[in-house]
């Protein structure tokens, strides 16, 4: 383990658009909300590359020596649910309970560590329902026909997201919103499921979720708030309205967004119908290998999925570990160290190691250090 104080790690912070010095509310501990996936399918390599990632960075928090309390939603309110359920004949929670044992699944053979916490949206309907009515006892929410929204002047916009303000168009003639930046804090609903409210039966809005889940269980302001480059608007951005308008305070001192997993020239998404399931690729590939294609693109870059680098990155991943069974030997304790050769072996996995804390230390730059790995592995390849 690496003390804290020898190591700075920077990260790069959306809010700032640059690279920041990590350093948490609370000394010697770092709360981290990754938001989690709609439980209606089976996960994606798009979901891959963001709970791996988020693992590895949880992973070198730790060995730097600061306790992590990681927590991970699951989106059990959805449409989509629903319509799973219509399909399926089960309800919508036997169909969010099914997906999230699958989930599991799919983490576990990816090595990545359970999170401290994973909430459900419907374990926190009460605990939002008292967030809107604070907001509104606030005078900074309204009601109209659909709902309850969150007022936002233009001047607050932009605590996350660069996007002008002046380029939202009203939507109030269809959806009685004061503002075109306003946010749905409670949906009005007769169907199941929902909810009671002092407004009418409903759901919370899909931002409010997150905000409740991040403030009941983590407080605030929170450490990191993680996720895709496709969650900074308008989910992050109005996660951080919400905490504003509430709390007076930043929601999170450091936003941190991976990029998007492109199939072909798309984003991979569900949604869309453009993916590749864990599972699938699984029969394919070795977990290891799967891990190891995602970590070898610096998470701020798209990554193209495509068998070509997935075989290639088999290939890279196998030289590395025959170059890891051999250094077991040169590096033994019971090597010797006057034999020739065994100390410019040591000076360079040193030289090495330091170089891949470096990189790791720059916003996680886990490909520079991948990069610096291969070039050991090519150096002692005549020698051990």
């Amino acid at each position: 383990m690496c003390g804290v104080a020898e190591l700075g790690l920077w990260l790069y912070n959306t809010k700032r658009r640059r690279k920041e010095l990590f350093k948490p509310c609370e000394r010697g501990v770092v709360r981290v909300y990754v938001c989690g996936p709609t439980v209606y399918d089976l996960t994606h390599m798009g979901h891959a590359r963001s709970y791996v990632f988020f693992d590895v960075l949880r992973r070198y928090l730790n060995y730097l020596g600061y306790k992590t309390v990681f927590v991970q939603n699951f989106s059990d309110i959805s449409d989509m649910i629903e319509k799973k359920a219509e399909i399926t004949g089960k309800s919508p929670p036997e169909v969010a309970e099914t997906f999230i044992k699958e989930f599991f699944l799919d983490m576990d053979r990816l090595g990545v560590l359970r999170a401290d916490h994973y909430p459900k949206a419907s374990q926190y309907v009460e605990k939002a329902v008292k967030i809107v009515e604070r907001l509104v006892s606030l005078g900074v929410a309204y009601e109209t026909e659909r709902g309850v929204y969150l007022r936002v002047e233009k001047k607050d916009f932009g605590l996350v997201t660069d996007l002008d303000p002046e380029s939202f168009v009203s939507e109030g003639s269809t959806t009685g919103k004061k503002g075109p930046l306003d946010v749905l804090l409670w949906c009005k609903r007769g169907k199941t499921p929902n909810w009671p409210s002092p407004w009418g039966r409903g759901i919370p809005g899909w931002d409010l979720e997150c905000f409740t889940m991040s403030k009941e269980l983590l407080g605030h302001p929170i450490d990191i708030h993680g996720g895709g480059l496709d969650l900074i608007f308008p989910h992050h951005e109005n996660n951080a309205l919400i905490s504003k308008a509430l709390q007076g305070e930043e929601h999170a001192r450091y936003y941190v967004h991976h990029g998007l997993v492109l199939h072909g020239d798309e984003k991979m998404s569900k949604s869309l119908g453009v993916y590749v399931r864990i599972r699938d690729a699984l029969k394919k590939h070795d977990p290891k290998t799967l891990r190891f294609f995602i970590l070898k693109t610096h998470y701020h870059k798209p990554l193209r999925y495509n068998e070509e680098d997935l075989k290639e990155a088999c290939y890279t991943l196998h030289k590395l570990r025959r170059t890891v069974e051999k250094l077991g030997e040169v590096l033994s304790a019971d090597a010797d160290p006057q034999q020739p050769g065994n100390g410019e072996n040591t000076d360079l996995v040193h030289q090495t190691k330091k170089d891949v804390l470096e990189a790791l230390n720059d916003d996680v730059n886990t490909e520079k250090a991948i990069n610096k790995l291969v070039l050991l592995a090519k150096d002692l390849s005549s020698l051990v």
